[in-house]
C-alpha cells in the first residue's frame, strides 16, 4: 500500500485535528477512489466537525467546513 500525503487547507485547531484524524482513518477504510469528494461529520464532545475529503492520486485533500468559504 502507498503512503498518500495529507494536504490541510487552512489553519485548523488542535481539536479540529483530532477531527481530521477521525474522518481519515473512516474515509481509508470505505473510499478508495481517486477523484470523489466524501463529506464526514464527526463528533467530539457536544460539537460535531465536517470535514470534507478529497481523494487525489497521491495525496488527501483535507477541508474544515465550519468555516467561511471562499467564493
Amino acid at each position: 500500500m502507498r503512503r498518500m500525503k495529507l494536504i490541510i487547507k487552512g489553519d485548523v485547531s488542535d481539536i479540529e485535528r483530532i477531527a481530521i484524524n477521525a474522518a481519515l482513518e473512516a474515509h481509508k477504510q470505505n473510499h478508495n477512489r481517486t477523484g470523489i469528494i466524501v463529506n464526514h461529520k464527526i463528533k467530539i464532545g457536544q460539537n460535531i466537525y465536517p470535514v470534507e475529503i478529497q481523494n487525489c492520486q497521491k495525496s488527501y485533500m483535507v477541508t474544515m467546513r465550519n468555516k467561511r468559504q471562499r467564493i
